[in-house]
């Protein structure tokens, strides 16, 4: 039932609006990936690196939406949303990283894993 009983036809605001919060994982923050992407001289690497200060992705959001009976046992629901997200995960500013060994030289790029993005989601 839409929460209106009784009637054919419902509106149904949010209440003003909606958080939610997404806290950090364990594997956000101790993440360590490294990836062998060419083995040949030079030997080159990708390596992830997740953060402590991985802060919480907040969602804010508000939605309105609109019921209606069409036939004894069928609804028919129309809803409008709009959500806004804070600090999604993304990656950081990386580095280049070079060693020289006496067999071989190795390069490599180095990123930190890290909620660094803004979103914005709109529907009906």
């Amino acid at each position: 039932m839409c929460g209106c009983s009784g009637r054919q036809h419902c509106i149904k605001p949010s209440g003003g609006g909606y958080r939610a919060v997404r806290t950090p994982s364990r594997l956000d923050q101790d993440l360590k990936l490294t990836l062998l992407l060419q083995p040949a001289n030079p030997t080159i690497y990708l390596r992830v690196v997740g953060s402590k200060n991985f802060p919480r992705n907040n969602c804010f959001g508000t939605e309105f939406g609109y019921r209606t009976l069409v036939a004894k046992k069928l609804y028919v629901d129309l809803a409008v949303f709009q959500n806004a997200y804070d600090d999604l995960y993304g990656y950081g500013q990386g580095s280049i990283f070079c060693r020289e060994h006496a067999r071989a030289a190795t390069r490599g790029f180095s990123t930190t894993a890290g909620e660094c993005l803004k979103g914005r989601h709109n529907g009906v």
